[in-house]
């Protein structure tokens, strides 16, 4: 098939029949699609004006992923996976006409793979900083956390990079140091993990406000994976003071050194990690700022306006290329 793997996998034609029913019956002046998972229950050809909202640029997390497979038959297995996808993913975007990406980077992704896409917008990823808040904080010593689940797999690999090369040099300078990770685990492969004496897994938590008022430090140590975090954003909403990778704070303004701290190696991370949880002064003044930086960037009263405007405005040009509304 010329589809990606998954999306034959998981084909319903019965909820493609729902979904062209509710457009018949609702007569919609705009439809907008929210991320890959759901664009071939939509038909292709529709009369009204279309939104294509992707949570991140899906070919490129695939090809990330290849460009660190070991041996020839899974590197040549992945490497064609992702340009199978990224020419699905490129045909996909054509029949819209605004792509919206929550990243500048991953707009330039889909660009260099569709160059001749129509319009390509940045609308950023963000976070409620109304119900996260940095009052009332009461980190317990040596405690870190790390908020995603395991079952999605760049999670994974960044809490086995924590546990297998970062824990041990961290645990040199802080014996007591603990990682809390948050989110469920079924079905996942937790050796290494599990049995880490630095790690505890929560599992689901019905309310993380509780737990990132009790860590002391937020660790995103991502390799892999794309868009932008909603890990670090949530912690930055929440006063929590961040170390990550750099690949772990893409999608997102933050300046090293101001906002959060980047540690591209295991020796640097294990360092940050050091750094921040013996000086309070410099954990304040990064979380700080990066409250600000939320408040100011990423607050989804603010996003909201802006993905608003940019429905209205695509109805609107529609309308002028002569492509009236439905009611």
């Amino acid at each position: 098939s010329n589809r990606p793997r998954s999306h034959v996998d998981t084909y319903d034609p019965s909820i493609a029949r729902a979904v062209a029913d509710a457009i018949t019956k609702v007569e919609p002046d705009v439809v907008v699609a929210s991320t890959l998972g759901i664009v071939e229950y939509l038909p292709q050809r529709l009369s009204c004006a279309t939104v294509l909202e992707e949570h991140n640029c899906e070919y490129a997390v695939l090809k990330r992923t290849a460009d660190r497979a070991t041996g020839c038959v899974e590197s040549m297995r992945r490497g064609l996976g992702w340009r199978k996808f990224a020419r699905w993913e490129a045909a996909i975007c054509r029949r819209y006409d605004v792509v919206v990406m929550v990243s500048e980077q991953d707009r330039q992704l889909i660009l260099a793979r569709a160059p001749d896409l129509r319009d390509v917008r940045v609308v950023p990823n963000g976070v409620d900083t109304d119900y996260y808040s940095p009052n009332e904080r009461a980190p317990e010593p040596d405690t870190l956390l790390y908020n995603g689940a395991l079952t999605f797999g760049a999670n994974l690999d960044a809490v086995r990079y924590y546990t297998s090369e970062i824990y041990p040099l961290l645990r040199r300078l802080r014996p007591n140091a603990t990682l809390r990770v948050t989110g469920r685990t079924a079905g996942v492969n937790l050796a290494g993990i599990e049995d880490c004496e630095g790690v505890r897994l929560l599992g689901y938590v019905d309310d993380m406000r509780d737990v990132l008022r009790t860590s002391a430090v937020c660790v995103v140590p991502l390799r892999e994976g794309g868009g932008s975090r909603l890990k670090i954003l949530e912690a930055m909403a929440a006063g929590l003071p961040v170390v990550a990778t750099s690949m772990g704070a893409e999608g997102t303004d933050a300046i090293d050194g101001q906002h959060l701290l980047l540690a591209d190696t295991a020796n640097q991370f294990a360092e940050m990690v050091d750094r921040l949880l013996k000086d309070p002064a410099l954990a304040s003044s990064l979380s700080a700022a990066a409250r600000r930086l939320v408040e100011e960037h990423y607050s989804w009263r603010a996003i909201g306006g802006d993905f608003r405007e940019l429905v209205e405005e695509t109805l609107q040009n529609r309308s002028r290329a002569g492509v009236r509304p439905s009611r």
